[in-house]
């Protein structure tokens, strides 16, 4: 009966996104031609240079088609003229052919006035015919792009090792990716790289979906990747598996999707046009991705049940599937179903005596998150191979703004213990060192104690700062078999927010 309920849900959303019979969608098109236009700006910019913005163009009439043969962009007083020959499909009449994708691009002219004013506004006009009458029609679109406040790091307390922190992301999606429905990946490889970097980013990880690559793409993707890497920018690779997951160790229907990072080997699946997959399960699928060298995250867990959301990690499925690294619990701006994934990361491993790292990643595909979260590692050096240890001891903290570290040692000694370690104690007072960073606001620091066994955590310390960047040093009880992190929120607006990976103590 589930099976059948998920079928007729799903299909629901094909229908929808098919014939556009969604009310809310159709309330968008802005004149009578029925074509409707959406600009796909960045939503963060730290370091303003030449990239491409996307012009979504969608035609929504029940049959027939048009052409579109001319674009033109203003930016003050000037203006910018494009020959197009689009031809865009009626919606009835197919799915991949009623949307367009055009780029265009935001010049160093442009890009120096957003460094030096804080913002442009632009407008994009498109011009064509409708095939049926002949008729001229047109549609017009103004956007705003403007500056963002840039990340910063927390500082380091003196006899830790002196490394560097490194912002970054565990989850985006190039046009190597499509899907049946839900949009597909609308930037090449070399336009995430540059939309990474002007978002503060300085390493990224590539994660097209398994079922639309093979071996010999996923080797492309390795290569393209590598070859962009360098002392400035690290890029890793890897791939979003989907696998069936286990309830009960047999199959249930829902599917979960796990990242697979800097594994050497692909790591195949089978889905059906609904994306439900039927290989490999969800066990097979982390013990396959460690397998071949990589790092196993499970994305966007949230609080899903499996109906209404069929690709977050089922709650019956987590006593039977063990051995991720970590959990996506920041999926691109902060959200309820963040705080979702947060819940799960707590109760369903951290109270478990299971070591999992929180990670975050934008997941941008058909639109760009890069830069509404940040995966930060405490590395050595700025590539590949560096970043992909770290991540594996838990060197990070995971944020959609502000910087939050913790460290930990044995009062009265001087070597710390960074985030991810485990601290063997001869007392049973750790000294606690919290580095935290936000120019723009007063931040709320809590750290919160757990054990397993237990049935919450306990928070055990909490401060009110003011913004800026500084540290504190708190003592705080401990015993064998706990943890300690940290998270913070800021004061005046708790979509931001920093959560660090614990500290274990034997």
């Amino acid at each position: 009966m589930k099976r059948i309920i998920s079928f007729f849900f799903n299909f629901t959303l094909l229908v929808k996104q098919l014939f556009g019979s969604s009310a809310s969608r159709l309330s968008s098109i802005p004149n009578s031609n029925n074509l409707e236009l959406t600009i796909i700006t960045p939503p963060v910019i730290c370091k303003p240079v030449s990239f491409p913005i996307i012009a979504v163009v969608t035609n929504n009439k029940a049959n027939g088609k048009i052409l579109l043969n001319n674009a033109k962009w203003r930016w003050g007083n000037k203006e910018y003229r494009s020959v197009l020959s689009e031809e865009i499909e009626a919606r009835g009449d197919s799915l991949l052919k009623s949307t367009k994708y055009l780029r265009f691009i935001v010049n160093d002219d442009m890009a120096k006035e957003i460094s030096t004013k804080g913002s442009i506004k632009l407008s994009l006009k498109l011009h064509g015919k409708n095939f049926a009458d002949r008729k001229s029609i047109s549609i017009c679109k103004k956007v705003t792009v403007q500056l963002s406040r840039i990340p910063q790091s927390p500082p380091v307390p003196s006899g830790a090792n002196q490394n560097n922190w490194f912002f970054g992301d565990t989850h985006s999606h190039s046009t190597y990716t499509w899907d049946y429905y839900f949009g597909n990946g609308i930037y090449t490889i070399p336009e995430l790289k540059a939309l990474a970097t002007m978002a503060g980013l300085d390493w990224l990880t590539l994660t097209d979906h398994a079922y639309c690559l093979d071996a010999d793409k996923f080797i492309i993707e390795k290569d393209k990747v590598t070859s962009l890497s360098d002392g400035t920018f690290a890029f890793l690779y890897g791939e979003e598996l989907s696998c069936a997951e286990l309830v009960n160790n047999s199959k249930a229907y829902n599917t979960c999707h796990y990242n697979g990072i800097m594994n050497h080997t692909f790591v195949p699946c089978k889905t059906d046009i609904f994306r439900e997959a039927s290989s490999p399960d969800s066990q097979q699928g982390i013990n396959y991705i460690k397998q071949y060298g990589g790092l196993v995250t499970i994305n966007h867990p949230n609080l899903g049940t499996g109906l209404l959301e069929a690709w977050n990690f089922d709650k019956n499925t987590y006593p039977y599937t063990h051995g991720e690294t970590g959990m996506e619990i920041m999926n691109g701006r902060w959200s309820d179903t963040n705080n979702g994934s947060t819940i799960r990361w707590v109760d369903q491993r951290l109270l478990k005596s299971e070591k999992v790292f929180p990670f975050a990643g934008s997941d941008t595909e058909s639109s760009n998150h890069l830069g509404e979260c940040y995966t930060v590692v405490y590395a050595d050096y700025l590539t590949q191979t560096n970043i992909r240890d770290s991540l594996e001891q838990g060197h990070q903290y995971v944020t959609t703004y502000p910087g939050l570290a913790i460290w930990a040692r044995q009062a009265g000694t001087s070597s710390w213990s960074w985030m991810g370690d485990t601290l063997t104690m001869e007392s049973e007072k750790a000294e606690i060192n919290l580095s935290y960073a936000d120019s723009a606001d007063g931040l709320d620091i809590y750290v919160m104690k757990g054990k397993e066994g237990w049935a919450s955590e306990q928070q055990v310390y909490s401060t009110t700062v003011r913004s800026g960047v500084s540290s504190l040093t708190v003592n705080i009880a401990v015993e064998s078999g706990c943890y300690l992190r940290g998270y913070c929120i800021e004061v005046n607006d708790n979509n931001h927010r920093a959560y660090t990976t614990p500290i274990w103590f034997n």
